[in-house]
């Protein structure tokens, strides 16, 4: 018994000693909502206000044999054109839809066929597994009233290929309507997906609300009201900001949070992870200096702190690892879009 209390009270204090040493400084994190307007990749003259969708197509039977075999199924639209699928996948936010639009928006679908395939039969010799190689010409194509072409390409230059397994009873032409179905349902459903993509990422204009994970710091006996206040300035002033405010109305109070963080990292040491402003606070100061950078459009600064936030060493939580990913990610795609409309 004595042994085993004596063991006890050893484990205890080794408990009681890692406790103590642990570090009682880390970071904390706070939501702010960014609200602007995404600029296009490939912005459109400013004089186009409207558009207008349609969809065409060569081959009836891309309409009529995927809607046969299923009503529910909303590929219906290569026979009429219904404005509800138009209006999910043929879209440019930022312009108002009408008929006769500024911009007619046309995605056009060629002569769908298989060019090779190659089966392989399982084990059981029940089913096969046989992968075809199809082509299914699709293009989208922007045109101005007057006729001025602004976007004319195929959405794929790459050959499909589309996997099916059958058993050996299902064969003759009832199998090949089957396959000609559902090749040419995945070849549809890819353009529009693609299409869909393209229209936003290129040429939209969308209101984006942000959520965006900052950073503050937290600790027993040691006060953070700098960083709180630091933080305040930023948060209070990204408040006011929507899609129509512009930088020169609110440049010089996020230069006042970055001044305020900056002169808190004076007396960070990197060395001392008990330090109040320590490895760890550091580098969330400094992300959110990046961040603070990018929103008064300073690209080349919001870079050059987050390559310093992301190499300080200490041990970044998975949480953290990917904020800065994001936040390179947003800064590089916000530069392409300003550079893009020479702003």
């Amino acid at each position: 018994m004595k042994r085993a209390f004596l063991l006890l009270t050893v484990t205890s204090c080794f408990v009681f000693l890692f406790l103590g040493n642990a570090k009682s400084q880390k970071l904390d994190d706070f939501d702010v909502t960014f609200v602007y307007r995404q600029l296009a990749l490939t912005p459109l003259p400013k004089e186009l206000k409207t558009y207008s969708a349609e969809i065409t197509y060569q081959n009836q039977r891309v309409g009529e044999v995927i809607s046969k075999y299923d009503k529910k199924l909303p590929y219906e639209v290569f026979q009429d054109n219904r404005e509800e699928m138009i209006q999910k996948y043929l879209v440019i936010e930022g312009l108002n839809k009408v008929p006769n639009g500024n911009v007619r928006v046309t995605l056009s679908f060629g002569q769908y066929q298989v060019t090779e395939s190659q089966a392989h039969k399982n084990s059981n010799e029940v089913t096969t597994s046989t992968a075809y190689s199809f082509k299914m010409p699709s293009k989208l194509t922007l045109m101005t009233g007057s006729g001025t072409v602004l976007y004319d390409k195929y959405l794929y230059d790459e050959k499909f290929i589309f996997t099916l397994n059958r058993t050996h009873s299902q064969d003759g032409r009832d199998f090949t309507n089957y396959l000609n179905d559902h090749i040419s349902k995945t070849a549809v459903n890819m353009a529009l997906d693609r299409v869909k993509l393209i229209l936003y990422d290129n040429f939209s204009t969308p209101i984006i609300r942000k959520e965006v994970r900052m950073y503050s710091a937290k600790g027993k006996k040691l006060d953070y009201s700098d960083v709180e206040k630091a933080n305040e300035i930023f948060r209070f002033k990204i408040l006011t900001i929507n899609e129509n405010t512009p930088v020169s109305d609110y440049q010089e109070k996020i230069n006042d949070a970055i001044s305020a963080w900056k002169a808190i990292l004076k007396e960070a040491d990197y060395t001392n992870e008990k330090a109040r402003i320590n490895s760890e606070i550091a580098a969330g100061l400094l992300y959110n200096i990046s961040f603070a950078y990018l929103i008064i459009n300073d690209f080349g600064n919001s870079l050059k702190i987050l390559n310093e936030a992301k190499s300080v060493k200490t041990d970044f939580s998975k949480k953290f690892r990917k904020d800065m990913q994001q936040l390179e990610e947003f800064i590089k795609s916000q530069e392409l879009r300003l550079n893009a409309n020479h702003i």
